[in-house]
């Protein structure tokens, strides 16, 4: 194919891709905007498991500090 044929295909590329700007935008927002509220529901459960993790190996290190205390005192 000749340049000037490969030219005139990229321009009425060019000129398509233009013609739908608004429509890019508007998937490109739509899709953000999917991507954050995914995000944000799996930030969401990884605070939860986090929080719920922290806290039960906080309750069994005092009741491991309970029974060390509780076997010291009977013996």
């Amino acid at each position: 194919m000749s340049n000037i044929g490969q030219e005139s295909i990229a321009n009425v590329r060019t000129v398509k891709a233009f013609a739908n700007e608004e429509m890019s935008a508007l998937n490109f927002k739509t899709e953000s905007l999917e991507l954050f509220e995914n995000g944000r529901s799996k930030s969401y459960f990884w605070a939860l498991f986090f929080l719920t993790f922290r806290t039960l190996q906080s309750i069994a290190d005092l009741a491991i500090l309970y029974i060390i205390s509780h076997t010291y005192n009977y013996f």
